[in-house]
């Protein structure tokens, strides 16, 4: 893993990691919608904010993504430690 401003690299806990075709289009889509709102020409081009409604579907699905995620990175993780040998 890398992380901003820290010396070391923990290549070890890439054994959890696994990125497909269908995440990079989730993360995609997400950030694209958001960043209707987020930035400062939102308020310039007078876009509506999202109903609750709507909020509440784009937080469960985010939700359902995230635990979809982790259960994806927990099964690699058993597959890779009993399956992939690490060395030179």
């Amino acid at each position: 893993m890398v992380i901003r401003f820290r010396e070391g690299i923990e290549t070890q806990k890439l054994i959890e990691v696994v990125v497909e075709d269908a995440d990079y289009r989730a993360v995609d889509a997400g950030m694209s919608k958001c960043s209707k709102y987020a930035h400062d020409r939102a308020a310039v081009a007078n876009v509506a904010v999202p109903s609750p409604d709507d909020l509440k579907a784009d937080i469960d699905a985010l939700e359902t993504w995230r635990a979809t995620i982790e259960a994806r990175s927990r099964a690699i993780r058993k597959k890779r430690k009993t399956t992939v040998s690490i060395g030179p």
